[in-house]
């Protein structure tokens, strides 16, 4: 794992943390866990997870 990878890991953990743990929207996740643009956030979580943070959101909510 590169540098970059670790660092995106480290932001996706973070991402589900506040995901299912507040009420923030999801461009305010985005902004605290290092990301400029919500679009960008979006991409890659969904990359990373296999689903967009909205879904994750809903998913951990009917659990």
């Amino acid at each position: 794992m590169n540098l970059t990878q670790y660092a995106n890991a480290k932001r996706m953990i973070r991402a589900k943390k506040l995901l299912r743990a507040t009420e923030l929207t999801i461009e305010e996740i985005s902004r605290r866990c290092g990301y400029e643009t919500t679009a960008h956030f979006y991409r890659m979580f969904k990359g990373l997870t296999g689903s967009t943070p909205k879904s994750y959101r809903k998913r951990r909510y009917s659990d």
